[in-house]
């Protein structure tokens, strides 16, 4: 189940990535386990996976493979994990905002 986009603590999977740019654009989506209470949201998105990627053995082995941020520190908040997120994939410039028609059809 590792792949380059996925985030890995400890050889666990604690999210995964994937991201689309145009010359005007990005667009990033993944997801972080922050705690425990996600995870059954991870498993149903290993549900819908196609086969070709995660077989049934890999989804029933998915709970003792998969760890959450909380697991490591259990101090954090997802508003800070957003606000480091932020940081670090913007470098502190962005701006918040819609996208245009033009850009969801790049997308």
């Amino acid at each position: 189940m590792k792949n380059e986009y996925d985030f890995h603590v400890n050889e666990k999977k604690l999210g995964g990535n994937a991201q689309r740019l145009t010359k005007e654009a990005v667009m990033q989506h993944g997801i972080l386990l922050l705690d425990y209470s996600d995870y059954p949201v991870a498993e149903r998105m290993l549900d819908v996976m196609s086969p070709e990627m995660y077989s049934q053995r890999d989804v029933k082995e998915l709970r003792s493979r998969i760890t959450w941020i909380k697991e490591h520190n259990s101090d954090v908040s997802l508003e800070r994990v957003h606000q480091v997120l932020i940081d670090c994939m913007t470098g502190g410039d962005y701006k918040i905002g819609e996208l245009t028609e033009e850009e969801v059809s790049e997308v």
